[in-house]
């Protein structure tokens, strides 16, 4: 088995951003195709993103996948309380900054 390249808590951290796109997605009543299409990517990053798997992604993606969702980026890098606990400093730190320059993009 192949040793992966991210902790646990980095892999569950991509995988919960997945689930998000995936749940703002259908939410938006789009497919995987039409997001891509939407978002200037291709059907097989998004399908990837949303995969079970971790998949990384730029910040860049991040703010296009948002902004044609309709929802803000800071809401994909949402942590649940159950899922695990506090926030690492980085992550709260970026989660600030999309914040506050979500308007500006």
């Amino acid at each position: 088995m192949a040793r992966s390249i991210y902790t646990e808590q980095e892999a569950q951290f991509l995988k919960n951003i997945g689930y998000r796109v995936q749940f703002f997605r259908k939410k938006a009543g789009l497919s995987q195709e039409e997001l891509a299409e939407r978002c200037g990517m291709s059907y097989s990053t998004i399908s990837h993103i949303e995969s079970t798997s971790p998949y990384p992604m730029s910040i860049v993606a991040l703010y296009r996948i948002a902004n044609v969702l309709g929802i803000s980026p800071y809401q994909l890098l949402r942590f649940d309380g159950a899922a695990g606990g506090s926030m690492p400093p980085a992550v709260c730190f970026l989660i600030r900054f999309l914040t506050s320059c979500n308007n500006s993009i």
